[in-house]
């Protein structure tokens, strides 16, 4: 199996987890520190993704090399292939605010619980939240976002069997 399948097997299975948790566990448990752990598969269901596809435009050299920095891979995104690929341009957007509440939770002091919603601080009292009704919306996009990856990584499948 090559990389880019494996990557993209990965993604699939950490959106797998992501929706068995919101729907099933976070239910059941009500915990809303579990919100986090929801929210941190999503987003790597979705680099993984982006990864899965970066790594085939790099095996058949439809892109030059990049640093493996965030930044770098949602550039490359953003200028070459959401384009080619027709993919929304607003994936690169849904990805960046998943990457911000991420690094936002990682640099935070202060976070609590309040209901169904997660409350992260930062050092200068910026609110951000998360909540059950984001994470539907979250999931949502992810699965769209996988799902067209999928396409695009399929056209050329067959090479690799």
């Amino acid at each position: 199996m090559e990389k880019f399948q494996e990557l993209r097997e990965q993604a699939k299975k950490k959106l797998a987890a992501a929706d068995h948790m919101l729907y099933m566990t976070y239910p059941v448990v009500d915990e809303p520190k579990l919100l986090l752990t929801i929210l941190d598969n999503i987003y790597e269901s979705m680099e993984l993704a982006l990864d899965a596809l970066l790594q085939r435009e790099r095996q058949f050299k439809l892109i030059p090399p990049y640093h493996n920095a965030f930044s770098a891979k949602l550039d490359v995104f953003k200028r070459r292939i959401a384009e080619k690929y027709s993919l929304n341009r607003e994936y690169a957007a849904f990805l960046q605010t998943l990457r911000n509440l991420m690094v936002a939770h990682n640099e935070s002091h202060v976070e609590f619980s309040k209901k169904d919603t997660f409350v992260i601080c930062s050092d200068r009292y910026e609110i951000k939240t998360v909540s059950m009704g984001d994470l539907k919306s979250y999931l949502t996009k992810a699965k769209i976002f996988i799902q067209d990856i999928d396409k695009v990584l399929n056209r050329h499948e067959y090479l690799f069997e």
